[in-house]
């Protein structure tokens, strides 16, 4: 329950916020994040209550532990956030 709180309070923010974000076509996006950043997608999340279309995706360099937010839409992937100390699940593989 506390996930899907904060998946909906990062969608509302994201959407309030979609014209101040760094955004691109969902493609160029994560080529960019595969070529530039070395990560790949390692989570996909539809909002239970959408919100105009918008998915969430989380890009992970395991290497680095360093991650990236993006909030994919019609408009594209718009950048929600960014860090590093990315979180590993109980079998030591990237969640």
């Amino acid at each position: 329950m506390k996930t899907l709180t904060a998946i909906a309070i990062i969608l509302s923010a994201a959407s309030a916020n979609a014209q101040n974000m760094p955004c691109a076509p969902e493609e160029q996006m994560a080529q960019f994040l595969k070529q530039q950043r070395g990560q790949s997608l390692a989570l996909t999340a539809s909002p239970q209550y959408p919100r105009e279309g918008v998915q969430m995706q989380v890009f992970v360099n395991p290497a680095t532990k360093e991650w990236t937010l993006l909030a994919v839409g019609p408009q594209g992937s718009c950048l929600v956030t960014y860090g590093t100390d990315w979180l590993y699940g109980p079998q030591g593989e990237a969640t």
